[in-house]
């Protein structure tokens, strides 16, 4: 119910406030409706990381609105992990 509830209004608190703040509410809407998820991390086709978590995976974009590829989670230990890869691949898997 709770989160049906902040569903249903994210819209009107996104209209009416200042990108920045808009940032913050949609970080903690995603931490409620979050959920399990894998990050790999690849490199010249190799995996060369694998993160697990709960919560969200904040995909980073450019001023032109495009994915650089750069993603930032909380992992099971707790600790903020930024990641990207230039020529790589990071895959997100969500339960």
């Amino acid at each position: 119910m709770r989160k049906l509830i902040l569903l249903a209004l994210m819209p009107l608190l996104f209209s009416s406030c200042s990108c920045k703040w808009q940032t913050k509410v949609e970080k903690e809407v995603l931490k409620v409706t979050g959920g399990k998820f894998t990050v790999k991390v690849y490199n010249g086709g190799k995996l060369v990381a694998e993160y697990r978590g709960k919560g969200y995976v904040w995909f980073e974009m450019d001023k032109n609105g495009r994915h650089t590829g750069v993603v930032t989670f909380k992992d099971e230990r707790g600790h903020i992990i930024r990641v990207g890869t230039f020529g790589g691949t990071v895959v997100v898997d969500y339960e």
